[in-house]
């Protein structure tokens, strides 16, 4: 059993030592290192109703490595282009009574995110059977 253990272990390194050689050395000479894909995140909000809304944010370009595992702090190509709708789930309330959004959203002067302003105009959206 340890042998057995010891082995898949020593294959997985060796798998993964000769993915990042590969990238590092474009095997096959010619390939890109990186590349991108078009993404689509939307933000799932709970509501005090026991239903969920739903904020998209526009499509942005993510940056991907050519190989099987993910390098230098960015995914697979195969992984994201399998995975362009992204849902981010945030918490319905913090404990001071505000949304909680991911970085880049700042509360406007007037107190409020602009998410939380795009809710209101929008309503909200069920979310699919599962």
């Amino acid at each position: 059993m340890k042998r057995f253990l010891l082995l898949v272990v020593l294959l997985g390194i060796l798998v993964y030592a000769g993915d990042f050689l590969s990238f590092q050395l474009p095997i096959p000479s010619g390939r890109p290192q990186f590349g991108s894909v078009e993404v689509h995140r939307y933000y799932a909000v709970p509501y005090k109703n026991k239903t969920t809304g739903f904020m998209f944010d526009q499509p942005a370009t993510e940056t991907c490595v050519h190989s099987l595992f993910p390098h230098f702090g960015n995914p697979p190509c195969w992984y994201l282009n399998r995975h362009k709708q992204q849902e981010i789930k945030t918490s319905a309330l913090s404990p001071g009574g505000y949304a909680r959004f991911p970085e880049g959203y700042a509360r406007s002067p007037e107190g409020e995110s602009p998410i939380s302003n795009a809710a209101r105009s929008h309503p909200p959206r069920r979310a699919p059977a599962s």
